[in-house]
Parts: C-alpha cells; sequence; structure tokens
C-alpha cells in the first residue's frame, strides 16, 4: 500500500510540471511577462491546472441516493467525472480554448 501511494502523486506533480512548462515554452510572449512580474506566478498555475489539466477525470462512487440537475443517482452509482470538460466550459470562460497566464 505505501508503495503504491508513493507514486500515486508522483504521475500528477510530474505531469503538471510537464504540462506547465510546454504551455509557458510555447508562448514566449507570456514566459517573458511571466519573467518582468514574478506576480503573475499563481495566476499561471492557475491556468495550467485550467487549460491543461494534469487530472481530467476522477472516478467515484455515490454515497448515497443523489439527484443531480435532472437526473437521479442511486447509492453505489460509480460515477466518472470529466474535470477537463468543466476546465473548458463556455458559460464557465471567456474563451476556453485560450491559454492566458496573465
Amino acid at each position: 500500500m505505501v508503495y503504491g501511494l508513493s507514486f500515486a502523486s508522483y504521475e500528477i506533480v510530474r505531469n503538471f510540471l510537464s504540462k506547465g512548462l510546454i504551455n509557458l515554452l510555447s508562448t514566449p510572449g507570456h514566459r517573458a511577462e511571466i519573467r518582468k512580474d514574478l506576480g503573475l506566478i499563481p495566476n499561471a498555475v492557475e491556468e495550467v491546472l485550467r487549460y491543461n489539466s494534469p487530472q481530467t477525470s476522477w472516478r467515484r462512487v455515490a454515497v448515497k441516493d443523489t439527484k443531480l440537475a435532472e437526473y437521479q443517482i442511486l447509492a453505489g452509482t460509480q460515477i466518472f467525472l470529466s474535470l477537463g470538460s468543466v476546465n473548458h466550459d463556455e458559460t464557465l470562460f471567456d474563451d476556453p480554448g485560450k491559454n492566458r497566464y496573465s
């Protein structure tokens, strides 16, 4: 169990760092802005998590009967949550397909 847990967080951190570097290296203008103003780093981190998240989905099991919108979810139902989808929802973000670090 300890062996499994030691790698459980490693993959997400590795993916986050890799995706963050790829995003910043592919947008030199944003990279230059962040270098000039290190106060932009927290926003850049949040944007990497939104735009190109290392964790795009999550599995859960409903522990009690629940209604979500017009759907009835019974206790014991396996649920697959798509975090990547909500991070690109046009009703939540202006131009969700564009990464913006500043």
